[in-house]
């Protein structure tokens, strides 16, 4: 082997690992890339069942918030699809899936914290950057064309979203909640209604 060959060795932690992660977190909020059509990633067409499947995990959460936040529910059912459709039909591929999945779940994500600290408080809100960094280390894999890390870290970034979102409002009674507080204004409402 000659030296000219030879690939110096990178260590986890270095200059370049850290220039990588800032270049990752700048071109995720990049405008002109964050709201494009073209797939971001490097290998092309190469749709995995683990991704597609962390995907559907996006439906669990609706009938937690149905009753009390509805719109964060619909943003999840919404995005339920759009990630669907984005991250495993048509990865690597060119398609307006990809521009309505980067609206949509930017909202979702928006939406998601606030009914989170509406529901479970700050410290609950604050866990979820422990998703956000998965999606983070999915998108700098992708960028260092590592497929299965990406695998990893993006159905990651679902399954952690979710798991803290359900352990939250499961947590928190979210459901039980809603429903009675549901049921009470409809009481009212009749009641209302009679003049009673």
């Amino acid at each position: 082997m000659t030296t000219s060959s030879a690939r110096p060795i990178r260590r986890s932690g270095s200059h370049a690992d850290r220039k990588s992660l800032a270049r990752s977190v700048s071109s995720i909020l990049h405008p002109k890339k964050r709201f494009a059509t073209a797939s971001s990633l490097p290998w092309g067409h190469k749709p995995h069942p683990l991704v597609g499947s962390s995907c559907l995990l996006f439906a669990l959460p609706v009938p937690f918030l149905v009753f009390c936040h509805p719109i964060t529910a619909a943003c999840f059912a919404v995005v339920t699809i759009t990630s669907f459709m984005s991250d495993h039909v048509y990865t690597g591929l060119d398609s307006y899936a990809h521009l309505a999945d980067k609206f949509v779940a930017p909202l979702t994500f928006s939406f998601t914290l606030r009914t989170v600290y509406m529901t479970g408080g700050i410290y609950w809100t604050c866990s979820c950057t422990l998703a956000l960094s998965c999606h983070i280390l999915a998108h700098s894999a992708a960028k260092r064309n590592e497929y299965d890390r990406f695998v990893f870290w993006h159905a990651a970034w679902h399954a952690v979203g979710v798991a803290l979102l359900v352990a939250c409002f499961c947590v928190n009674n979210t459901m039980t909640e809603c429903q009675a507080m549901n049921g009470e204004e409809e009481e009212e409402q009749i009641v209302g209604l009679w003049g009673i």
